[in-house]
């Protein structure tokens, strides 16, 4: 892995785990409303309270709280 050595392992960074194969996507009405209930639940694990009510926004706040919170930089995983 080419990031092996330049990664500071001892650090603990907020993460965000977005795994498609647990989400409805067949249609774009499933797949948002399956994001929309990932943001939601994701911010409840994490004791945040979302102000925003569109995906678009709640995505962000999600990671910007998250930021704030932790105060490191927020790792987001995607597994598709």
């Amino acid at each position: 892995m080419y990031i092996w050595d330049k990664w500071d392992w001892t650090k603990k960074y907020p993460v965000i785990h977005l795994d498609f194969r647990e989400l409805a996507y067949d249609t774009p009405g499933k797949l948002e409303g399956s994001l929309f209930d990932f943001v939601k639940t994701a911010a409840r694990e994490n004791n945040i309270e979302l102000q925003n009510t569109q995906l678009e926004t709640m995505f962000s706040e999600l990671i910007e709280k998250m930021h704030k919170k932790a105060g490191e930089r927020v790792v987001m995983m995607i597994r598709r």
